[in-house]
């Protein structure tokens, strides 16, 4: 699809385009039967992806130019100890827990205009943004629960909590995806990996705990419709 040329015969090629752009790959199949050929649009993304992250050894957040990843750079100062660091793409602003103050923070991409977005929380760990609904959902690993925040005028109502399983113990890690909010809890002899609809406000185990193990992130692949969660055990 690009200006080379570039061919192969192998049964799994690998190819590296020098530029992003929109390309057309194309594969012909001959055999016994015939010849046959199918072609596909593909879109090369640039290569500038960047990460950000919580360093809480000093406070910060901070950031890795993913092609030269030895030299972090710090974004902005943490007011706690924090934790669940979100990224809402639209707006370019972040979400994170201090756990010092119960709270859950708002910031703009450049750490200009913090702003409180819901207090006296118990234990807030990780962070999960529905921002088309204008909803964040944070898990309270203190109260076994899960909060979910009106963006709209910061009210919260208990999403998820161990009332409404007894199973549902310490929870950290959160996700969503396609209408649906995952979860993990990690208390001894408890820990699972969860999944609900999110209209449904109801969660059901779909891993248990001698397969989840002892895990605090969780992740979802959106492309590719893969499940990432850490097992400490």
């Amino acid at each position: 699809g690009d200006a080379s040329g570039s061919t192969s015969t192998e049964e799994n090629p690998s190819f590296t385009y020098d530029a992003p752009g929109d390309y057309t790959v194309s594969l012909s199949a001959t055999g016994t039967g015939g010849a046959a050929e199918v072609s596909m649009n593909i879109n090369v993304q640039p290569n500038n992806f960047e990460l950000y992250y919580i360093d809480n050894d000093n406070l910060k957040v901070r950031k890795l130019d993913l092609n030269n990843p030895s030299s972090p750079v710090d974004v902005f100062d943490l007011p706690g100890f924090s934790f669940g660091l979100a990224y809402d793409e639209s707006n370019e602003e972040f979400y994170y827990a201090d756990d010092d103050a119960q709270t859950v923070w708002r910031q703009d991409l450049d750490g200009s205009n913090q702003t409180s977005i819901s207090t006296g929380l118990s234990g807030p760990r990780d962070i999960a943004l529905d921002i088309a609904n204008s909803y964040a959902y944070v898990t309270e690993r203190s109260a076994d629960r899960i909060t979910r925040i009106d963006l709209t005028d910061n009210s919260t109502i208990n999403f998820y909590s161990n009332t409404d399983d007894a199973n549902f113990l310490l929870p950290v890690g959160l996700d969503i995806h396609d209408g649906n909010l995952y979860a993990t809890a990690v208390d001894f002899d408890a820990e699972t990996v969860w999944r609900g609809s999110i209209p449904d406000i109801a969660l059901d185990q779909i891993i248990d705990f001698s397969a989840g193990g002892f895990g605090y992130g969780i992740s979802v692949d959106k492309v590719n419709d893969k499940l990432y969660f850490d097992n400490n055990d």
